[in-house]
């Protein structure tokens, strides 16, 4: 699900501006990013406080307007059963010599080459350890 201003338009696929998108976003062939969340809260923290939040006296605060020019956007897919993901957590993140800064740090350039890369491999040749098509 996501959290959208513009519900008529989703699903929005991000390109060259967050942690995990194409950093070659203006090249033919570059891929899109659509950044959702399995429930509300997680959806409420990765778009409305992450965007406009402010952390004031220990707790944050969001613009009324932040709450009421957005709509709740969940997703189904009919046609695919199944989605590809690399899996980035635990062991398997360790595997490929990373740490949870991918996810983290200020600095998207490492975690946007690391997307390029996963999106190049292809669903048959994820062949690193720690990335595996589900």
């Amino acid at each position: 699900m996501r959290l959208s201003r513009y519900p008529s338009s989703e699903p929005y696929w991000s390109t060259g501006v967050y942690r995990f998108d194409d950093p070659d976003f203006d090249r033919a062939g570059a891929f899109g990013t659509c950044y959702t969340a399995s429930n509300i809260e997680v959806a409420f923290a990765e778009s409305v406080i992450r965007e406009s939040g402010r952390f004031v006296g220990g707790a944050y605060e969001v613009p009324a307007a932040e709450l009421t020019e957005r709509s709740v956007v969940r997703f189904i897919c009919e046609r695919r059963k199944t989605l590809v993901l690399a899996d980035l957590t635990g062991a398997a993140l360790k595997s490929l010599g990373l740490n949870n800064d991918i996810s983290t740090s200020a600095d998207y350039s490492v975690s946007q080459a690391w997307a390029q890369a996963i999106h190049g491999a292809g669903r048959g040749r994820l062949a690193r350890p720690g990335l595996h098509a589900r």
